[in-house]
C-alpha cells in the first residue's frame, strides 16, 4: 500500500474540484496533466504507465492504454474543476518535463513528481 500512495495522491491531486470552467484556453492544470501523461508515454514501453519504485526494488503502476486515455483522466477528468488548490501547476509542469523513466523491475514508466502531488 505504501508503494501506491504517491500513485494514488497524484490521481487525487488531479481530481475535479466543484465548478467547470468553459474556455478554450488550457489551464495550468490540463497543461501539467497533458505534460505528465505524454512524459509517461514516452517513458513507458508498452502503455502509458505512471511507477512507484520501493527501495530495493519492486513498486506499484498505473497504465493507460494511450496518451488519449491518460489525457482522458488526468485532464478531461482530472482538471474539470480546475485541480487541486494544494497544487502549484506551473511547477508541476516543469517538473514533468524533467521527470525521470525508471524501472520497477517489472514496468517501466515515469515517476511522478513530487510538486504534482
Amino acid at each position: 500500500m505504501r508503494l501506491l500512495l504517491p500513485l494514488l495522491l497524484l490521481a487525487v491531486s488531479f481530481a475535479p474540484a466543484c465548478g467547470s470552467d468553459s474556455s478554450n484556453t488550457a489551464s495550468s492544470c490540463e497543461i501539467a496533466g497533458q505534460r505528465l501523461c505524454e512524459r509517461a508515454c514516452a517513458c513507458g514501453v508498452d502503455k502509458c504507465r505512471f511507477v512507484s519504485v520501493a527501495d530495493g526494488g519492486g513498486g506499484a503502476s498505473i497504465s493507460f492504454d494511450s496518451l488519449q486515455k491518460c489525457t482522458d483522466f488526468y485532464v478531461t477528468l482530472g482538471c474539470s474543476g480546475g485541480g487541486s488548490p494544494k497544487i502549484d501547476y506551473a511547477a508541476c509542469s516543469a517538473a514533468a518535463v524533467a521527470a525521470v523513466c525508471v524501472d520497477s523491475g517489472t514496468k517501466k514508466g515515469v515517476e511522478s513528481p513530487k510538486a504534482c502531488q
